[in-house]
């Protein structure tokens, strides 16, 4: 059962016993990314909920069969690979870690990210222990700041001394909070949609 724990404990011994070469799993993340690739979910990653209800299903299967496939086709053209994944602990995000070197995390100048960065590390660390023992943390990008607001400028600071701890950085240059943004979240457009 590849949605268990176990099969990536398992899996993790496999390949510290030399049974199952690192090529063959990074074969494999290539052909997840081809058919997510074909599928579009690159372009247009949010479905809104819809198809969750056949998660599992043998067609949600060969859906990801063909992902995977779709992927195959970029996988020797760049040299990173951006996973963006719904702000959620859910089977996507382990699967994006699963795949994943490093993590670079968006967090807003708002408390709430300080738990959300919190939980995400807890997560980061069984997938370190059971999956993917590279994972790391690159850095934390201060996103919807606004260097005006006094809110924004200790949450920063808050998220510099968190960064400390899980020995990571907060990179220089945040997001600026901006009202093109709100507006393109509004009307579900990326925000470089000619309005």
């Amino acid at each position: 059962d590849p949605y268990s724990v176990d099969f990536c404990i398992l899996l993790k011994e496999l390949v510290q016993e030399g049974k199952v070469s690192m090529e063959r799993i990074d074969d494999a993340v290539r052909r997840i990314l081809r058919v997510k690739y074909r599928l579009n979910l690159f372009e247009q990653p949010n479905t809104g909920g819809k198809g969750y209800e056949k998660f599992g299903s043998g067609e949600f299967a060969q859906k990801a069969l063909q992902a995977a496939e779709a992927l195959e086709k970029v996988s020797g053209i760049y040299d990173y690979c951006i996973i963006d994944t719904p702000p959620a602990l859910n089977v996507l995000t382990v699967n994006a870690l699963t795949a994943s070197d490093g993590v670079v995390i968006p967090a807003q100048a708002e408390v709430h990210s300080l738990e959300g960065i919190f939980l995400l590390n807890e997560t980061m660390k069984r997938v370190k222990k059971y999956c993917n023992g590279q994972l790391q943390i690159y850095g934390i990008i201060v996103t919807r700041y606004s260097g005006r607001a006094i809110l924004s400028k200790d949450m920063r600071r808050n998220l510099e001394a968190l960064a400390a701890k899980l020995g990571t950085k907060v990179y220089n240059t945040p997001v600026r909070e901006c009202i093109s943004v709100k507006e393109a979240q509004a009307m579900r457009q990326d925000i470089f949609s000619p309005q």
